[in-house]
């Protein structure tokens, strides 16, 4: 009798921490909001079945870059009120890294927008030390850095604070041609803040392709990089 009463109890114990787990599951899954990036976003992902492609300079230097990382993830984010967890986000994030053998570091980034009317679906470009980021929704760069320097658009529910912030332009073009080849859906940056502290090496335009990735980039100097 006492075997069978301890049986028993330890099947309820069981049963009662699956009924817990699930129950909790469904809690979760009814408090979650998730925010993934758009099939049209994601367009701009460079083909992570080429995991290298060269860039060669006037002066036909060759540079050889390498794909280093290639993920796609979720990071959650909790809200809390009286100590009470409400809400929890997904938010689903794209990203690809390259370096070459001159050891430049290149990368490129998606995020998702909310659905608060004010921040949209975002791509960031890194190469060497230039960075920006542009907003779908806002259609702006958001943020530009180099050199150590950097500049943020404050965005609020009423919209862009200072609209004068960033002088760098970022350019969408249907299609452009470069050295016989046509590309579809570019988009041309040109580095315009920050002019006092460029050195001969800073990055100032960065061109780049839907599906294919890096096209060209540009140095102070006038040295260019373009995809062979």
């Amino acid at each position: 009798m006492v075997n069978i009463m301890t049986c028993l109890k330890n099947r309820i114990g069981i049963a009662l921490c699956m009924l817990c787990f699930i129950s909790c599951n469904l809690f979760e899954d009814g408090i979650t909001k998730w925010y993934k990036v758009s099939e049209e976003t994601k367009l701009w992902l460079a083909d992570s079945s080429g995991f290298c492609f060269r860039m060669a300079d006037q002066n036909g230097i060759t540079r050889e870059y390498l794909n280093e990382q290639n993920t796609h993830d979720f990071s959650e984010g909790e809200s809390f009120f009286g100590g009470v967890k409400y809400r929890i986000s997904q938010r689903e994030n794209y990203y690809q890294s390259f370096s070459s053998t001159f050891n430049d570091v290149f990368s490129f980034s998606l995020s998702p927008g909310y659905d608060d009317g004010y921040w949209g679906e975002r791509i960031s470009l890194s190469i060497n030390s230039l960075s920006f980021t542009y907003d779908f929704l806002l259609d702006r760069l958001v943020t530009v850095e180099t050199n150590f320097n950097y500049l943020s658009h404050k965005i609020t529910s009423s919209g862009v604070e200072n609209d004068s912030l960033i002088h760098s332009t970022i350019d969408f073009y249907d299609e452009i041609e470069f050295n016989g080849t046509t590309y579809p859906h570019v988009f041309h940056f040109i580095l315009s803040d920050f002019q006092q502290n460029w050195t001969e090496y800073t990055v100032t335009e960065v061109y780049y392709v839907r599906k294919l990735g890096l096209l060209e980039y540009r140095f102070k100097n006038g040295l260019s990089f373009t995809r062979q």
